[in-house]
């Protein structure tokens, strides 16, 4: 798919949601829009703008759960190709964030695991060590850490 045929079909909803009350099965479609987008995206600065637009959906509208986990995963594609590590990590901590805030819900946990492990895999080795510890301790807090982890092994 193109990049600019999915941005194109973003702004085309977000006029929607802007001209009719800004529904949220409306705002719910916009996020996966832009989720899409960033899917398609080969620029991670621009991966990480939309995202952020994500983000500002989430903040304006309530901080709605299911907009919540598009963000999650619009930050975890940012991460995807992002060249430097501490940005890596940067986005894995911003899940986190959203996961701490947001009652530790189990999707938005996952795409912080893979955001973790995206982040761990080219980082220098103290590093590595201190985010693998992270994910340890999520690991004992969380069954279903274990299981994200070993399907994000075998991709």
């Amino acid at each position: 798919p193109d990049p600019a045929a999915c941005l194109a079909l973003a702004e085309r909803i977000e006029s929607l949601h802007a001209a009719h009350g800004q529904e949220p099965a409306v705002r719910e479609q916009l996020a996966k829009a832009l989720l899409n987008a960033t899917v398609v995206e080969p620029d991670p600065a621009a991966r990480l703008a939309l995202a952020e637009r994500i983000e500002s959906l989430h903040a304006a509208h309530g901080q709605e759960p299911a907009v919540r986990e598009q963000l999650a995963k619009a930050l975890l594609n940012a991460t995807v190709g992002e060249p430097n590590p501490a940005a890596r990590l940067a986005l894995a901590n911003r899940i986190e964030s959203l996961h701490a805030a947001h009652g530790q819900e189990p999707a938005v946990r996952k795409f912080m695991v893979y955001a973790l492990l995206i982040a761990a895999a080219q980082a220098e080795e103290a590093q590595q060590i201190t985010i693998l510890q992270r994910i340890n301790t999520l690991a004992e807090q969380h069954r279903d850490v274990l299981e994200w982890v070993q399907h994000f092994s075998e991709l």
